[in-house]
């Protein structure tokens, strides 16, 4: 198992893996530990829960079958005591959890919840039904950690960045708008963040969630800076029909507006295009009701005593 488990972390790489211990660097489950893993695209977030929770229980849920058989086939290697149990859970319907396991007992059943990008792209009703399936299964002491993680800048700004750090240091001048173009790239790159903030609400929505249902809530955030190697594939993943971006830029430019922004990027194939990301870890907790107070034995006799006369006659 331990063999096994440094390949699978050494398989995703020193930046995946420097984000795995800031995720568990607060606290490891316990040997038996009940963990639930939401939305695996990977076995990296898994990997500490395998290796610890060796006598309790960890399941995996995974988005579609395709996954859950890709996953499957990583396991094969493992012990089937020590493999965890996989269910397909689709993000768009959180009643599969219990129709999978079953009524959640009395007490909950997972003292962890841990995922990286959960519930991404959803609605705000999507994510409340989640909150709510996933609250009845968690135990009274149960903790809750969820890694997200957005981008700072859209293609245009980084890409407008990326001319900017190329320029001398005298050279103040803005990049010149791109034949065609409807909207310089200034104006875009700004209108891009509007578009970043609407698309990764997440980690809000979710905080203030538990915090309704009675989670106590912390935040941690810090920021990595990454770049992105501007290819075919990204341009593709950007430009295409079908592409998430380009649906959002045509009714801001316009079909051949676009075409010429996406010539501007074609001129600049090869480059490294900085990509600044902000991780955002929520760790939460049941908020626990405090219990009452049994008053002292030396409560008791106080109350006991008679009350002195404030206004009667002083002593003599």
């Amino acid at each position: 198992l331990e063999r096994w488990l440094r390949r699978q972390a050494a398989a995703e790489g020193e930046r995946l893996e420097a984000l795995r211990l800031r995720f568990w660097q607060a606290g490891l489950p316990g040997r038996l530990d009940r963990v639930l893993v939401l939305e695996a695209r990977s076995l990296l977030w898994a990997l500490d829960a395998l290796q610890q929770a060796l006598e309790g229980e960890v399941v995996i849920g995974v988005s579609d079958a395709v996954e859950q058989e890709r996953l499957e086939a990583q396991l094969q290697i493992l012990d089937q005591l020590q493999r965890p149990r996989l269910l397909v859970l689709p993000p768009d319907q959180p009643e599969q959890l219990s129709r999978q396991l079953g009524e959640p007992p009395a007490g909950g059943r997972f003292e962890w919840l841990v995922a990286r990008q959960p519930l991404r792209a959803k609605a705000r009703a999507v994510i409340e039904a989640w909150l709510d399936e996933l609250d009845r299964w968690l135990a009274p002491r149960a903790e809750v950690r969820l890694l997200f993680s957005r981008p700072l800048l859209g293609p245009a700004g980084s890409l407008r960045e990326w001319q900017r750090s190329r320029r001398r240091p005298d050279d103040r001048r803005e990049p010149s708008k791109a034949s065609g173009d409807a909207i310089g790239q200034a104006a875009l790159a700004e209108l891009e963040q509007s578009w970043l903030s609407d698309q990764h609400q997440e980690a809000r929505v979710v905080a203030e969630g538990l915090e309704q249902r009675g989670w106590q809530v912390q935040h941690d955030t810090w920021r990595e800076s990454l770049s992105l190697t501007l290819g075919a594939p990204l341009l593709e993943r950007w430009f295409a029909p079908e592409a998430h971006y380009r649906r959002w830029l045509e009714p801001q430019l316009g079909h051949e507006a676009i075409g010429a922004l996406r010539e501007t990027f074609r001129g600049a194939l090869g480059a490294a295009l900085p990509q600044p990301l902000e991780h955002t870890l929520l760790r939460a907790h049941r908020l626990q009701t405090p219990r009452r107070q049994e008053p002292s034995p030396t409560d008791r006799t106080d109350k006991k005593k008679p009350r002195s006369n404030r206004g009667g006659k002083g002593r003599t």
